[in-house]
C-alpha cells in the first residue's frame, strides 16, 4: 500500500517537473506548449488544398463568400435582406 503512493507521489513530480521545463521552454519560444495555441497557419493551408481536390464546388463557394464580404466592406452600407422590401413597414 505505501508502495504505491509512493510510486504514485513519484509520478505527479515526475509529471510536474516536466511541466514546468514545458512552460520554461514556451518562454524561450522552442515550443507551443499550454500558453500559446499552435500555429496552424499551414495545417490550414494544405487541409484546405486538399479537400479542394476531392470537392471542388468548395472552393467556389469560399471565393463566393469572400467576394460578399468584400463588396459588403466596400460600400460601407449594412447588409441588406433581399426578402424585405423597402418601405413595406418592415423594421
Amino acid at each position: 500500500m505505501l508502495g504505491t503512493i509512493v510510486g504514485l507521489a513519484e509520478i505527479l513530480a515526475v509529471v510536474l517537473v516536466v511541466d514546468r521545463l514545458l512552460l520554461a521552454a514556451e518562454d524561450r519560444g522552442w515550443v507551443n506548449y499550454r500558453r500559446k495555441g499552435p500555429n496552424l497557419g499551414a495545417a490550414r493551408y494544405h487541409v484546405l488544398d486538399t479537400h479542394q481536390v476531392f470537392e471542388p464546388g468548395a472552393e467556389m463557394l469560399q471565393e463566393a463568400k469572400a467576394a460578399d464580404v468584400v463588396e459588403e466592406d466596400e460600400t460601407g452600407d449594412p447588409p441588406v435582406d433581399p426578402d424585405v422590401t423597402p418601405g413595406d413597414g418592415a423594421s
